[in-house]
């Protein structure tokens, strides 16, 4: 495994305290802080998942791999504005479809 931003598929670090209190109020409000960090564990370690994927698993994510791997369910909304909102991740489309990528 390589280091960091290093690795095949970038991982997101957890967001601190400092960084969290940055966010607009409507999306603290919505997401703990420790939920969130929970969320980014659970990302990092699908991606991971991803890179050994016979398939050639895309680093790129889905709406839909999203909700069902956090089981944030309506929350996966807010999840999704927050890593924005800090940069963690990004939209870009792939086959027509909106998919998000960790910004390495």
């Amino acid at each position: 495994v390589m280091e960091g931003g290093d690795s095949m598929f970038p991982l997101m670090d957890e967001v601190t305290e400092d960084q969290f209190s940055k966010v607009p109020e409507y999306l603290r409000s919505q997401i703990s802080l420790e939920l969130l960090n929970a969320a980014v564990a659970k990302i990092n370690d699908y991606v991971t998942d991803k890179r050994f994927d016979p398939e050639g698993g895309s680093e790129a994510l889905t709406t839909e791999e999203l909700q069902t791997k956090l089981k944030l369910g309506i929350k996966t909304k807010a999840f999704v504005l927050l890593l924005m909102n800090l940069g963690r991740i990004r939209t870009t489309k792939n086959k027509g479809q909106i998919v998000y990528k960790i910004v390495a």
